[in-house]
């Protein structure tokens, strides 16, 4: 009779006919049978039937063996669960008593089911893993990628399952279909295993399976190889070529992964971007917070300036920004700074919307945010009020970029609040050597800018810079040299070992680098003939870019280190208004 039903109306019928003959044989297969009818319509319909034979299992439970149990919570996390705590309870129990009769088929199907489901029962775990390792080799491709699945969604790290898992994978990955390829290399960059050799034989399975990719298991698999750092040049070329094709059939979640592992990993495929911005145009508006933020983010990255997409962008996100958390207005705001985006409603909903987070910001949000506020000339006292306040309990949290660049927005915005400062000059003692060569340069000009003359916080930056010195750019070097000169920091071997480094890059120095190094040389009082002759041959190759401001400078520096610049660099600098 079961067999004969061909949809949920006539199983319905059945159920309600004849569910006082059925066996815990019948409602098993029943409740598979609802299962495999249920297509993702009448939800309701089907999730109402399963609850009604879920009551005639529970008084067979104790007649049932290992298969008809793992089958019946299979059913159940197929049609989405049921709304009967009790049942589940129960079922997990029973589960956990017959793991032992679990087939391969049972194991990899009962923890798809608890996944799916959100339950995360660590006894019912703990039993699974033990019966699981024992009977890994029986696994066929389904059931591997299915179970190494179930686990990242259920956060399950447990490394002899793992290895266990890995060394059975490895010989049957030609198996795999699309479906499984794409699971199984989320499940691993979910749990964060990088097993070279897994992901070389995953890279030889997945080139020959790509076409039969769908949209979904693309932008999976281009998430998990960026999420696991995997740049392999042939797969990323075949992904390319099949992503292009399927771009259309991408939904919101598919765009915005795909074009985040792009900006990840650095590629920037013209036709592939061309298509990405075609699509996300239409689906923009379904596009969740996390979503819309994630793909500004990466257009920034990748350096997409696209007007269309921004303007759309721009719409969709005014609507969802009360939605945004902290991660997702953080990344906003920085991506707007970068790309030059300063659009005042979305600017004062975003203000808005960071005003009611910024206590849930963490370290890098409030970097970023202050970051780029600074760059988009946004000065908002509520909110700068607000994220000092929030600032002082985070800033031991700050990395050394995070630092710099708070220091400089702080600078940029001329804010001098004493107990902000205090607390950035603690956290920065204990960061200083682990800033980069533009984290020195942008801190000391930002100490500088505010005038802070912290003996302890200066003597600690001209360690740490004299051992990354040679590793500044031309801004860099000149903007430290300014800030010494502000500062009235005129030290040995600093000084020797800035000459030194400024010698190489002259050449690299623009009119305001230029400009600003010789003012503050004349400031310092460093007349070092060496720098200066290499400053003048430097100058002499710039000169047709040079503005009357650069001159106005560079003459008085010139005047106070006692140099003719009119016979040096010819009558057109000296008398260049």
């Amino acid at each position: 009779m079961i067999m004969a039903c061909r949809n949920l109306a006539s199983l319905k019928e059945l159920a309600l006919s004849h569910s006082h003959l059925f066996d815990y044989i019948l409602v098993s297969a029943m409740m598979n049978k609802v299962a495999k009818a249920y297509r993702g319509h009448n939800a309701d319909e089907a999730q109402h039937l399963m609850l009604q034979l879920s009551s005639l299992a529970l008084n067979l439970v104790d007649d049932m063996g290992g298969r008809e149990i793992a089958n019946i919570l299979w059913a159940v996390a197929k049609v989405g669960g049921i709304k009967d705590e009790s049942f589940i309870s129960t079922w997990l129990i029973a589960a956990q008593e017959k793991v032992h009769e679990f087939n391969a088929q049972h194991l990899a199907n009962s923890l798809w089911a608890s996944a799916t489901l959100g339950i995360r029962d660590e006894s019912f775990i703990s039993t699974w893993l033990t019966a699981a390792r024992e009977k890994l080799p029986d696994f066929n491709a389904q059931n591997l990628a299915n179970s190494l699945w179930a686990s990242a969604t259920l956060g399950i790290r447990d490394g002899p399952f793992i290895s266990s898992w890995l060394w059975a994978a490895h010989v049957k990955l030609p198996a795999f279909n699309a479906q499984n390829l794409a699971n199984s290399l989320w499940a691993v960059a979910t749990l964060g295993i990088r097993d070279e050799p897994f992901i070389s034989s995953w890279l030889r399975a997945a080139q020959v399976k790509l076409p039969e990719f769908n949209a979904q298991n693309l932008a999976n698999s281009l998430w998990a190889a960026a999420t696991l750092g995997i740049w392999d040049e042939s797969f990323i070329s075949s992904w390319l070529l099949s992503a292009r094709v399927k771009l259309p059939e991408f939904n919101s979640q598919n765009l915005a992964n795909s074009l985040w592992a792009s900006a990840t990993l650095g590629i920037r495929d013209g036709p592939f971007i061309s298509s990405w911005l075609w699509a996300a145009q239409v689906k923009l508006p379904e596009f969740k917070a996390q979503e819309l933020a994630k793909s500004l983010w990466s257009a920034a990255t990748l350096g997409i300036r696209d007007e269309p997409f921004i303007s759309s962008w721009l719409r969709a996100a005014q609507v969802k920004l009360p939605e945004f958390n902290a991660q997702a207005l953080g990344d906003s705001l920085w991506a707007a700074a970068t790309l030059g985006i300063k659009d005042e409603p979305f600017i004062s909903c975003w203000l808005l919307a960071a005003q009611m987070k910024l206590p849930e910001f963490n370290a890098q949000n409030m970097a970023k945010s202050l970051w780029a506020s600074a760059t988009l000339g946004i000065r908002n006292e509520s909110f700068i009020s607000s994220w000092l306040r929030a600032a002082q309990v985070k800033l031991p949290e700050f990395n050394a970029l995070e630092l710099a660049n708070s220091l400089w927005a702080a600078a940029t915005f001329g804010i001098k609040d004493e107990p902000f400062i205090s607390c950035w000059l603690l956290a920065a003692q204990v960061k200083l050597p682990e800033f980069n060569a533009q984290n020195l340069a942008k801190s000391l000009w930002a100490a500088a800018t505010l005038g802070i003359t912290d003996q302890f916080f200066i003597s600690s930056w001209l360690r740490a810079a004299q051992v990354k010195l040679p590793a500044f750019n031309a801004l860099e070097l000149a903007n430290s040299l300014w800030a010494a000169a502000t500062l009235g920091i005129k030290v040995e071997p600093f000084i020797s070992y800035w000459l030194l480094a400024a010698q190489v890059k002259l050449p690299e120095f623009n009119p305001q680098n230029l400009a600003t190094s010789l003012c503050a040389a004349a400031t310092l009082g460093i007349r070092d003939e060496l720098f200066l002759s290499g400053w003048l041959r430097a100058a002499k190759a710039k000169l047709p870019e040079f503005n009357a401001k650069h001159v106005t400078d560079i003459r008085w520096a010139a005047d106070k280190l006692g140099i003719e610049v009119g016979s040096l660099l010819g009558t057109s600098v000296a008398n260049k208004k």
